[in-house]
């Protein structure tokens, strides 16, 4: 049996995005493209609620999360798998709403860093708000999607300085050890227009290290760490977006970047650095500070593209600071490597580049690559002698990136053009046919043009839902297809069915195309009783599929079509209308590929036990079984993740998790691959928990379906109740006869063997308006989640933080400095506002306050102002509330004779409270309608032409934007005759 562990963090912070520096074009799109993750069937919103954009919590990547970034097209598809791997938890959680009908469904955004939700619920808002897998929960809109994208972006910029740092950290760990250079502790810098910057180095293992960095006299950045077992440290700046959209700090050409680590001190000054690999001419080139020296270490590929060669090149610049190095090798656009430019003491500003090189994602008609950084370029799409698009664009002014999404889908044959001055990159799309993939040999076949590099890296799915090893593996094959364009390539290592499969076609040049495949898996998700699911990953995800529910004998119970592929993942998963019973058969057709399986018997169970510490259960013998553990512990406010797999060599299995501390709310995704077929059971399953909101009269109770628990409700010694009730699913409400009191003890036993015995706690909740603050009471010397909602006509947004109570049970939780999703303060003292309580007991049972909840407006000083007969006089900005459905207001307002043809009227609705739309319409004095506008930024710009009385009528675009606490607006009628007026704010 194996495991690994590494740490993900699961706090409640601040969204964090970056700009983007890509190119500018309304054809491009930021690093992750937005490719929809579920079918259409799957993504309809219902008439009771709405999309929103699910967020992930913004964590910086962990060095355990990924392996050092290597080849172009490997970098892109790390990033993809990282974010979906980090949205894992959220989409077991989403599953579990869907299956209560708080959601109609949801599909995984890489691009936007999280998952939209589908037909979102209220009460599904408030358990999501309480997961703790979540970041933020926002309205679907455009500017929201902006800024997730954004966020997407910053992520990227992480993962691969964090990539290329471990490389690098690698390479001196290959060479056996310590950095060859005059100082102690080492110092490596890298920098990026955008602000994002790094610092890397070496000295003593586990050593404080301490960075300081001055702009002239001034000192703009003073941090720590700790360097690891190997002495290697690494700095990089957090991104905050509020108040301000900026880095903790960056760094910039001449500033000194100082390093102390056991009493030694080292220092560099950062070096203009601007790099370039060119193919075309095996030079590597560039600019940077004259004096310095510059180290050129080249990683290219000869023969083999899963083989690659280190050489390495030293040049001085000019006294302008231009360099060229002729490499003496022919490289082509697979090449990459790094750049040192050296100060006197062997201190370095570095930057890693690739080669030009142009990469088409064929399914999705995108094209990525490299060139000269910061340059016009224009690329082109040929079919034949007719141009279909061409684009100017402009590449990333630090790596020479650039990225184009063409609207052409690509054929075999279409040409591909990209042109700057003297570079010139041209690619020829090829086909890619007949493909086959043969877990039993380890191969994939299939056909292409002829004579073309072929390059297969086969991937462990490790990041998407089906899993398939706890072990990221990976294995490089490569051939040259043959004269007809056949090719076979053979796994250097076993592969199973939901496997990865990357596709390379390589031209002479080092261009190439990127395929996505997966190794063909069918299976059933028995999670959940009533809600069985047929799930699977498919070859490649062009095409649609049907599911078949058979009987064991043959007869169709049902048959589902137009099943959809994940664009991201090649996956699927569709719900059944009956139960899976054992015997009965799943089959998966695209028309040409086939599977079918039968479900064993009997069918095999899991139940994750806290008094085992193990995820305890029954398949069957040669079965293999992988478990994913995520370990929730909030005493330290971070969720550890686990994998551990085994084979099963008798019908019960025990399967541990190395350090694990298995409590309530912990939850384990299981997988179980039958033995000779590879098709797989999936079984989701949570440890015991049991949750209460303090003052309700209801027990939630989370554990395996079709468990009998028994709850017993004791004060002192007195047995108050005792009810037992069987899980039809995997959790279940036991409501009681009255409210429990503090100190009541609840026993809960399962008919397995768990137990949790739950004292009621004594928790308040205050809010101290005045002072911005929540405060109370709860249980002494223990944390517990503060938070501040803030409430809107459909929805509400939270925000928490982790405190512990004192010795005394007192708690204080400030809310200064701290913001909303939209960059405006948390103010407790908001009409809005209310406040949350969570509290966790040590075994990871879940206790919730909240404060009493805001009050709807109430009716504006201008009632009854709801038709025209009772309009009321407009003589200055007015204050109004949609207190109740259906309300409207309407005001008069005089035009004098000067105003007529010359002047301009501004009719606007300002401060508006969240979620409040409205629809302003304009008449004159007889009711005629002169204009109408109805959107978010709502305002008329209109020349009257004629003197007189006017009419304005304000009406709610929706019933989400009335009888709320914040169905407020403003009421602005400003005839602009001065030439400049200031924006009217009010707070």
């Amino acid at each position: 049996m194996k495991t690994r562990s590494y740490l993900l963090v699961c706090g409640l912070l601040l969204l964090g995005v970056l700009m983007s520096s890509l190119i500018p074009l309304s054809v491009v799109k930021a690093f992750f493209s937005p490719l929809s993750a579920a079918s259409p069937s799957s993504q309809e919103s219902s008439p009771e609620g709405e999309d929103y954009l699910v967020l992930l919590p913004f964590e910086a990547p962990q060095s355990q999360e990924l392996l050092s970034i290597f080849k172009p097209g490997q970098r892109q598809t790390v990033l993809l798998e990282l974010i979906y791997q980090r949205t894992k938890p959220l989409r077991k959680e989403l599953e579990q709403l869907r299956a209560q009908g708080l959601i109609t469904g949801f599909e995984v955004r890489p691009d936007l860093y999280g998952v939209v939700v589908h037909g979102l619920t209220q009460d599904g808002m408030r358990r999501l708000q309480n997961l703790p897998d979540v970041g933020s929960v926002l309205s679907k809109d455009s500017q929201n999607q902006t800024c997730a994208a954004l966020t997407a972006t910053a992520f990227t910029h992480q993962v691969e300085s964090l990539g290329y740092s471990l490389e690098r950290r690698e390479a001196l760990e290959n060479k056996g050890g310590f950095e060859v250079l005059t100082t102690n502790p080492t110092v490596n810098v890298t920098y990026y227009s955008d602000g994002y910057s790094w610092v890397d180095g070496q000295t003593s293992p586990n050593t404080q290290v301490n960075l300081r960095v001055l702009r002239g006299s001034t000192v703009v950045v003073t941090t720590s760490t700790t360097s690891d077992s190997w002495g290697w440290y690494y700095f990089e700046p957090d991104w905050v977006e509020c108040p301000t959209s900026s880095y903790t700090w960056t760094l910039q050409p001449g500033d000194v970047v100082e390093v102390s680590a056991g009493g030694r001190t080292a220092s560099t000054v950062v070096a203009y650095i601007y790099v370039w690999a060119d193919p075309q001419n095996d030079q590597v080139g560039g600019k940077t500070d004259p004096g310095r020296q510059v180290e050129i270490d080249l990683y290219y590929f000869p023969n083999d593209p899963c083989t690659g060669i280190d050489i390495q090149k030293t040049v001085l610049p000019d006294v302008s600071g231009n360099f060229t190095a002729s490499m003496g090798v022919d490289f082509d656009g697979q090449a990459y490597g790094q750049v040192f430019v050296r100060d006197a003491n062997g201190n370095s500003t570095y930057r890693w580049f690739y080669a030009y090189n142009l990469m088409a994602y064929v399914q999705y008609n995108y094209v990525w690559g490299v060139i000269k950084p910061g340059i016009t370029f224009t690329a082109t799409l040929k079919r034949g002698s007719n141009t279909l698009e061409s684009y100017p664009g402009v590449s990333d002014p630090d790596t020479g990136d650039f990225w184009l999404n063409f609207i052409n889908p690509f054929q075999p044959g279409d040409e591909i053009d990209l042109n700057s001055g003297d570079i010139h990159l041209h690619y020829v799309i090829a086909p890619l046919n007949n493909v086959v993939i043969d877990p039993v040999n380890n191969q994939v076949s299939g056909v292409t043009s002829p004579n073309h590099q072929v390059q297969g890296n086969f991937i462990k799915s490790t990041y998407y839902d089906i899993v398939t090893a706890c072990d990221w593996g990976r294995g490089c094959a490569s051939t040259t297809s043959d004269s007809e364009g056949g090719f076979t390539l053979t796994s250097p290592m076993d592969i199973v069915r939901g496997d990865e499969v990357d596709i390379y076609i390589v031209d002479d040049q080092g261009n190439y195309q990127y395929h996505f495949l997966r190794v063909p898996v069918i299976g059933v998700d028995i999670s959940e009783p009533s809600n069985n699911r047929v799930i699977g990953a498919w070859i490649t995800a062009d095409r649609t599929l049907t599911v078949t529910h058979k009987t064991s004998g043959g007869s169709v119970r049902q048959t589902i079509s137009e099943v959809y592929l994940s664009n991201w993942s090649n996956e699927f998963d569709v719900s059944l209308i009956n139960d899976i019973i054992s015997g009965d058969r799943i089959e998966v057709s695209d028309g040409t590929i086939s599977l079918e399986m039968s479900v064993p018997d009997p069918l095999p169970t899991a139940s994750l036990k806290t008094t085992d510490q193990a995820l305890v259960g029954s398949a069957p013998i040669g079965s293999f079984l992988l478990s994913e553990l995520y370990d929730h512990r909030r005493d330290i406010g971070y969720t550890f993740y686990y994998c551990s797999e085994m084979q099963i060599a008798t019908n019960n299995f025990a399967l541990g998790f190395y350090d694990a501390q298995i409590g309530g709310g912990d939850t384990a995704y299981t997988w179980i691959r039958l033995p000779n077929t590879e098709y797989l059971i999936g079984i989701n399953r949570n440890a015991l928990q049991v949750t209460h909101p303090i003052g309700s009269t209801v027990m939630w109770i989370t554990y395996t379906p079709r468990s009998s628990i028994t709850i017993e409700w004791w004060r002192g010694s007195t047995l108050l109740g005792e009810k037992t009730q069987k899980l039809e699913r995997s959790w279940i409400g036991y409501y009681l006869d009255e409210t429990p009191s503090p100190g009541d003890l609840f026993k809960v036993s399962s008919d397995d063997g768990q137990k949790a015995d739950i004292t009621i706690p004594q928790l308040t909740i205050n809010l101290d308006r005045p002072n911005n603050r929540i405060y109370g009471r709860a249980v002494p010397n223990r944390p517990l989640e503060v938070g501040v909602w803030r409430y809107t006509g459909s929805r509400g947004y939270g925000r928490y933080q982790t405190v512990w109570a004192d010795s005394n049970g007192n708690y204080s939780a400030s809310f200064n400095g701290q913001y909303w999703w939209d960059c405006s303060p948390i103010q407790i003292s908001h009409r809005c506002a209310a406040g949350e309580l969570r509290y966790y007991t040590p075994e990871g049972h879940f206790f919730y306050l909240a404060s009493e909840g805001p009050v709807p407006a109430p009716a504006d000083a201008y009632e009854s102002d709801n038709d025209r007969d009772h309009a009321s006089v407009y003589t200055a900005v007015q204050t109004h509330t949609f207190h109740i459905e259906g309300d409207e207001d309407w005001v008069t307002f005089t035009v004098p004779t000067e105003d007529v043809g010359n002047v301009v009227y501004r009719i606007a609705t300002v401060n508006k409270g969240w979620d409040v739309d409205t629809v302003i319409t304009l008449y004159d004095n007889n009711g005629n309608q002169i204009s109408e506008v109805s959107n978010r930024w709502d305002e008329i710009y209109w020349v009257p032409q004629t003197a007189g009385k006017y009419y304005v009528k304000i009406s709610p675009l929706d019933d989400y934007s009335t009888a709320h606490c914040d169905a407020y607006y403003d009421l602005l009628i400003l005839p602009i005759r001065a030439e400049v007026y200031l924006p009217l704010v009010r707070r």
